[in-house]
Formats: C-alpha cells, structure tokens, sequence
C-alpha cells in the first residue's frame, strides 16, 4: 500500500498548460463584449466576407470579389486610423531608436578618424583667428 505522504495530487484543470491563466468570464481573446459578458457577435457582411476569403479568388464571381476586397481594405483603413495602444507605443519606440541610431552615428562620425582631422582643422582656423 502506498504511502500518503509520496502521494502526488493535482489541483489544475486537465489539459491546461503550465503558466496559461484562463480568461475571466466576460472576456474574450481582444476582450471585445457586450453588456452582458457574452463576445461580441460579428455583422453579417464581416461573416460573409470570412466565408468568401476561404475560397480561392477563380471560385469567386466578380461582384462577390469585389465585395471581399471592399471589406479588407475598410478594415485595414479602419485600423490604419484606429491604432491600438500597443501600436502607438510601438511607433513612438521606433521613432525613438531612430533618433537614438542618428545620434549614435554622429557621435561615430566625430569621434572617428575623419571628425579628428576635422576638430584639428576648426581648431587651427580658431587659432589663425584670434591671433590676427
């Protein structure tokens, strides 16, 4: 008979990966709900526009291709003008290490070989000057 003490119990929920918290309840993977806790539903056109880009575009009439493409490009201007938070700060930390990668180059371009023979040269044109 085994012993109690060696025995290993676990409490998780089965088939739950290590380290995964579940969702609370009311939220959804972009946590998009109505009032009542429940996933927000997708428009008709959003469901009919899924259905037709599974198919390949031979398979598709001209009108209902032309539907497709009206509805992607909406939804990418839609979320061109609309960025979320994380893309906001995504842009303002790229245009940060733009400037920090600008910045470093200078400070390169000074302190290399070329920006010595050019500090000796503003140096000796200072002192030609104050000596005339």
């Amino acid at each position: 008979m085994p012993n109690l003490d060696d025995y290993l119990e676990h409490f998780g929920v089965k088939g739950m990966k290590w380290g995964v918290r579940r969702r609370s309840a009311g939220r959804s993977a972009k946590g998009e709900t109505d009032e009542g806790g429940s996933r927000k539903s997708s428009s008709s056109d959003a469901k009919k526009t899924s259905s037709l880009t599974s198919r390949a575009p031979d398979q598709l009439t001209t009108k209902q291709l032309q539907a497709v493409n009206k509805r992607l490009e909406l939804e990418r201007n839609y979320a061109r003008l609309n960025p979320t938070k994380g893309e906001i700060l995504k842009g303002r930390l790229m245009g940060l290490l733009s400037a920090l990668e600008t910045a470093n180059r200078a400070y390169s371009a000074i302190n290399g070989p070329v920006g010595k023979q050019f500090q000796e040269l503003g140096s000796k044109a200072m002192a030609k000057k104050k000596a005339a």
